[in-house]
């Protein structure tokens, strides 16, 4: 059994943490929704339900890291420390001045431009592949209304 200092600096127990943390606030947020049923599912149902399922895999993630203990390896790359949380931010911003296909071209890009081991040809077969595939889910697929392409930056 390991002591309780090599517990806490473990990956499973953190990410049990995490888990737990995440779904835990998902139920905070929709207790007051109305839940409904399993056949007429009201907007709280699916958030309670999924904070649920984290929840119970957190707990599950977290036993199995006391019996393996894998401890956390420390090495920041501060690179993708500032590119990956500003290129959220820049999606959410570009959205609606832009379009759905820039915005996200703009979210892979930059994703992949935190990391300096893609070369920029896989970057661009990454882009284009990842926009068709999403376009097609979330546009064409469940008719989900988001402007492809536009202008206007005011």
């Amino acid at each position: 059994m390991p002591n309780l200092k090599q517990y806490f600096t473990s990956k499973d127990f953190w990410s049990g943490v995490m888990f737990m943390a995440t779904g835990g606030v998902a139920i905070g947020i929709a207790r007051d929704y109305p839940l409904g049923s399993s056949l007429g599912m009201g907007p709280g149902y699916f958030p309670i339900a999924l904070g649920g399922v984290l929840i119970c895999l957190g707990a599950i993630i977290t036993f199995r890291g006391s019996r393996h203990i894998d401890r956390i390896e420390w090495n920041w790359d501060m690179r993708a420390l500032l590119i990956l949380p500003t290129v959220v931010i820049a999606f959410g911003l570009l959205i609606g001045r832009v379009g759905l296909v820039p915005s996200l071209a703009v979210v892979i890009v930059g994703s992949a431009a935190a990391f300096s081991k893609f070369p920029w040809y896989e970057i661009l077969l990454l882009t284009l592949g990842l926009v068709f595939l999403l376009v097609s889910i979330f546009v064409w697929g469940l008719g989900l209304p988001h402007t492809l392409f536009q202008f206007r930056f005011f």
